[in-house]
């Protein structure tokens, strides 16, 4: 009987490589394949691996299979383990490693905008209209601008930074500009004097009793229309209107009156400016129908109709000579009946410099002013406590002064005294 033999399996002796057996046509040995080597894959925002192969000693290749996955997207580290299956029925495993890190910052492109403030002086920017088509390989995540909001004290260029992150958290800044389009009110104020009878005095002085009862106050912007600017004035009292451009001015007392009025403008923005308005009473007579008039240093008390002869005269002037004193100045005449037991000044007539020396009788409170012919403070020389019977000297700088007659007055120790000075140039 023939020896038997399997139909597939047939063996041989080899003294190099051991026993081998033939597999339908495939040997089979003892020893494994070799497994490929499979490169590190690096992506900066996804990837797929693609599936690797090997060739196989029975012929053709071995395609490798996996559990892992095979396309990622998050950011890190990866292995992915590869299984070659060959012809003989033997297997390999292979690792591949994976990265996927993002070290690239997104690419800024920006560009320069104007905006217009609003009727409440504001403006609001957003990042997007900064933005000019910034990139990121892996996706744009934010857009950032370092400053949005806008008011009047930024009219004009403004400098400012946009800021890109990607997905990744990768970020870079570019700069661009914002000019905001607007104005700041630049208010002025114009005196008038509702009557053109003339008194001596400025357009922001007036005589209770005589000429001009009263003052126009005209603000105007330069910087807008007329229509497009508000006004408020403050303090209203004594105004006709303190939401008009022109409001009249009508005191009924002496004093200094000083007006601001603020200016908004179709921006939204404001501004302010001030101006101050003297009162002086220069009426008298028995029901306060006459007029004062300084005559050569002499108060004199006139007819209203004999005041444009006074005032022809050179050197008088509307008003009692002298300074007019506030309730303020007449308290402090009520006190001891203490006087100044020195007061005097020199030289007189001054051209440059006068020295005013004084003696208080008694330790108190002590006030040197120099008044102009309109009763308005030119100059105050002291004003703290004076020793009893010390000797103290302070020194007018006339040169700085008109020419024309002035009042030094000390105020000290409830009682006051004046002396007459002589500016000449």
């Amino acid at each position: 009987m023939p020896a038997l033999r399997h139909p597939l399996l047939l063996q041989s002796a080899d003294h190099r490589r051991g026993p081998v057996f033939q597999l339908r046509g495939c040997q089979y040995q003892h020893n494994h394949p070799a497994v490929p080597e499979l490169p590190t894959l690096k992506a900066e925002c996804s990837l797929t691996a693609t599936t690797p192969t090997a060739p196989d000693d029975c012929g053709g290749t071995v395609t490798a299979t996996t559990t892992d996955p095979t396309s990622y997207s998050a950011q890190g580290i990866y292995t992915i383990t590869w299984r070659f299956a060959y012809g003989d029925g033997s297997t390999a495993t292979a690792t591949q490693a994976v990265e996927v890190r993002d070290l690239t910052a997104p690419t800024v492109r920006t560009q320069n905008i104007s905006v217009t403030l609003d009727a409440a002086g504001r403006a609001t920017v957003t990042a997007a209209a900064i933005d000019n088509g910034s990139t990121d390989a892996c996706g744009v995540q934010t857009l950032t601008l370092d400053k949005i909001s806008f008011d009047c004290s930024d009219i004009g260029a403004n400098p400012v930074v946009l800021t890109v992150t990607d997905v990744n958290g990768n970020r870079a800044s570019a700069a661009a500009t914002v000019t905001v389009i607007g104005a700041t009110p630049v208010p002025t104020i114009v005196v008038a004097k509702t009557s053109t009878t003339f008194t001596g005095l400025d357009a922001t002085t007036i005589a209770l009793g005589y000429g001009a009862q009263s003052v126009v106050l005209t603000a105007s912007n330069g910087t807008s229309a007329a229509a497009a600017t508000t006004y408020a004035w403050s303090p209203a009292a004594g105004l006709s209107n303190s939401q008009a451009a022109n409001p009249v001015f009508v005191p009924t007392t002496a004093g200094t009156y000083t007006f601001a009025v603020r200016a908004t403008n179709e921006f939204g923005c404001a501004a302010s400016a001030s101006v101050t308005i003297t009162v002086l009473d220069a009426r008298c007579g028995n029901n306060n129908d006459k007029v004062l008039v300084c005559h050569k240093g002499k108060t004199l008390c006139v007819a209203a109709s004999a005041v444009p002869a006074q005032l022809a005269q050179p050197g008088n002037t509307l008003a009692a000579c002298g300074p007019v004193l506030t309730n303020s100045d007449t308290n402090a005449l009520v006190g001891s009946g203490q006087s100044a037991t020195v007061f005097e000044t020199f030289p007189n007539p001054v051209t440059t410099r006068a020295v005013v020396h004084f003696q208080s009788a008694a330790t108190a409170a002590a006030q040197v002013q120099v008044f102009n012919a309109l009763g308005q403070v030119v100059a105050t020389l002291y004003d703290a406590v004076a020793q009893a019977g010390r000797d103290y000297e302070v020194t007018l700088e006339a040169a700085t002064l008109p020419a024309g007659i002035y009042t030094c007055r000390l105020l000290t120790n409830g009682t006051v005294a004046t002396k007459r000075l002589v500016v000449v140039k």
